[in-house]
């Protein structure tokens, strides 16, 4: 379950990667989302728990960002 806080600094994030060129992709995730009805705040909170993912698999099997594994988990969204 997530808290508050943690909701409100993954929406501050995810707006970052939409305003981002180096992350363009975030940005088409989101829009798509938004074409196929899903509100911007639930949006945001879908790329957010993507990201989450990410962050959980990067601390539970070290290593760095993988920019492909998080595009993956983004398309899986859609």
């Amino acid at each position: 379950v997530l808290n508050k806080e943690i909701i409100d600094d993954l929406i501050f994030v995810v707006e970052q990667q939409l305003e981002s060129s180096e992350t363009k992709y975030v940005k088409e995730v989101y829009d798509s989302l938004l074409k196929k009805g899903v509100s911007e705040k639930e949006s945001k909170l879908m790329i957010g728990r993507a990201l989450l993912r990410e962050a959980d698999y990067m601390h539970s099997k070290g290593g760095e960002f993988s920019q492909e594994r998080y595009r993956n988990y983004l398309k899986e969204l859609l």
